[in-house]
């Protein structure tokens, strides 16, 4: 289980490492019809719910992996 939830949030992570780089494409002497298409997959990106989804309630990221890791971590600590 920790294996998969790793590999999500690391799909996650890459996604969002190309924002840079596409940012970089609109600002060249490009058309407006491809400038707007670059917008749009930006404000996509840029949502924050790219990756894969548990149970289509929330998207696995990284901060959801550490969240839960302290929810688990203080259970154990409160019931033991």
């Amino acid at each position: 289980m920790l294996f998969i939830s790793l590999n999500a949030a690391s799909v996650y992570s890459s996604t969002t490492a190309a924002y840079n780089d596409i940012y970089a494409l609109s600002i060249g002497p490009i058309s407006e019809n491809l400038k707007t298409e670059i917008m749009l997959f930006l404000m996509r990106l840029g949502q924050n719910d790219i990756g894969f989804t548990a149970w289509d309630l929330l998207t696995i990221t990284p901060n959801i992996l550490t969240t839960l890791l302290t929810a688990i971590l203080t259970y154990l600590l409160a019931f033991k």
